[in-house]
């Protein structure tokens, strides 16, 4: 990380010499929309990134009294070294981050080689966090505030301070157990959204050699349609896009589109509400891995998944549809876009150690109906991961354009699907990060619990997070770019 920090000052202060001003106006707009939305992300992110890393500063300070009469001095000194470093580490990143905004790297190795090793720091990062994730569920400590400091096993001889900032009961040790389930996942994001933003950086500036991309057919560059490739932008914005047409107002959302959206927000509302009922159920009843827990509740949170999913994958297939009707010439395909190709394997992974968890208990009265459950969840991300890739290449011809115009209907039914995948992922991603980990071992057929892989599952659910939010984000991206308020953007 100290490497990382100071490859980072040095691109800060040699900007001008390592990096060139890329024009964002000749960027393809979903891409540009994506990029902007991923900074807001990292800004947002890193608070609860910094609150982590201040939690277990804030505690190993306030209990000093119990590691430095100890063998323990060495250990809680290498924390502490530890996390205010990852505290500063972060900020550079959010920092360069936004400094980068609308720059891209030159074509050097020296630039490469920085950008590796901040990239290797980003990693070890989340490698560390897993590691010691995994530790905690393999020992089942993970609530017990102890177990996440190296302190002294005998009671020092001056312990006022100790006694009243480091104890279980106390404030500190309170908040740390209680945030530390949260504020795992948003780490987990914060890293690899940063990773994606620099591998971005990195790729466009390999473009050419001055960093600048060149629109297809643009008076003067002497490219044409058929010339074009990947890396050619689609669309322009502002006064240099002379590819731009009136939406009419047929084409913008009619009243059923509007009703129809409002249904799929009630609907991922209950979907959030009965994930908070169930997981103050187990937070009142016990343990998950308890056989006490309510199983109407579980049964009942089942029942309208399937239900959820089900809906959701129905919106997909309507929007695969439409958009097969509607041109789609080929576009650049950005790194984050394949990323979420890859991180369907968590939604998957997942899903197929619970097919098999519930395969070995053997039947019971709702055994068919978690079956389903299961099924229709990795059908749903298949089902979305098909419709993004059909999406993300749509341009509509509106009726004043010239040409055949598209049917307006159709333009409708299919901003409207955009817009209740994109929801419904951002509900997902809040339950997923937030309740569902705690929970979802006890939400089972009958009276008993599935076993939790540690390690296996401390990586795939980030995985799955980081589907979900970027999945959300995509969706949006594509909407806001289809769909401008009083214009429409084409190729």
């Amino acid at each position: 990380m100290l490497i990382g920090i100071a490859a980072m000052v040095i691109l800060m202060f040699k900007q001008d010499d390592l990096t060139t001003r890329g024009n964002e106006g000749l960027l393809t707009r979903r891409h540009y929309l994506h990029r902007k939305h991923s900074l807001r992300s990292i800004i947002f992110f890193f608070v609860p990134e910094s609150i982590l890393h201040l939690n277990y500063l804030i505690v190993e300070i306030s209990c000093v009294d119990r590691w430095t009469h100890c063998d323990k001095t060495v250990t809680n000194w290498s924390e502490i070294i530890f996390h205010s470093v990852c505290f500063i580490f972060a900020s550079f990143e959010m920092i360069v981050c936004w400094i980068m905004k609308p720059r891209n790297f030159k074509p050097s190795q020296w630039v490469w080689h920085g950008v590796a090793i901040i990239q290797a720091a980003n990693f070890a990062i989340w490698f560390d966090s897993l590691l010691k994730e995994a530790y905690h569920r393999i020992h089942d400590n993970a609530e017990f505030f102890d177990s996440y400091f190296s302190f002294c096993n005998t009671t020092s001889q001056n312990r006022s301070h100790s006694g009243m900032w480091c104890s279980d009961s106390s404030i500190a040790a309170s908040w740390f157990v209680w945030s530390c389930p949260f504020l795992f996942p948003i780490t987990i994001e914060f890293a690899l959204l940063v990773s994606e933003t620099f591998l971005g950086k990195v790729i466009i500036g390999n473009d050419n050699d001055n960093g600048e991309n060149v629109p297809a057919d643009r008076p003067g560059t002497g490219r044409s349609g058929a010339d074009a490739d990947e890396r050619t932008p689609l669309l322009l914005h502002g006064n240099d896009n002379q590819n731009r047409a009136t939406l009419p107002s047929e084409y913008r959302n009619s009243c059923y589109s509007q009703i129809f959206v409002v249904i799929s927000l009630v609907m991922n509302i209950v979907y959030l509400v009965l994930t908070v009922l169930v997981f103050v159920g187990y937070k009142l009843n016990g343990h998950p891995d308890s056989p006490h827990h309510l199983q109407p509740f579980d049964n009942a949170f089942t029942i309208y998944t399937i239900v959820y999913d089900v809906f959701s994958m129905i919106c997909c297939v309507v929007g695969i549809v439409s958009s097969r009707k509607f041109r789609r010439p080929h576009s650049h395909t950005s790194f984050l876009e394949y990323l979420l190709l890859v991180a369907t394997a968590g939604v998957l992974l997942q899903s197929m150690k619970r097919l098999v968890a519930f395969a070995s208990s053997g039947n019971g009265p709702m055994f068919a109906v978690y079956i389903t459950c299961v099924v229709v969840d990795m059908c749903q991300s298949v089902f979305q991961i098909v419709f993004y890739y059909f999406a993300k290449d749509v341009k509509l011809q509106p009726s004043n354009n010239g040409g055949p115009a598209d049917s307006a209907s159709r333009v409708v039914v299919f901003n409207a699907s955009l817009v209740v995948i994109a929801v419904s992922n951002l509900f997902i991603w809040i339950s997923d990060s937030f309740l569902i980990p705690q929970i979802l071992p006890g939400i089972t057929p009958s009276d008993y619990a599935i076993d939790q892989w540690p390690v296996f599952d401390n990586a795939v659910t980030p995985i799955t997070i980081f589907f979900r939010f970027n999945s959300a984000m995509l969706f949006w991206c594509i909407g806001t770019d289809v769909f401008q308020p009083g214009e429409l953007h084409q190729d």
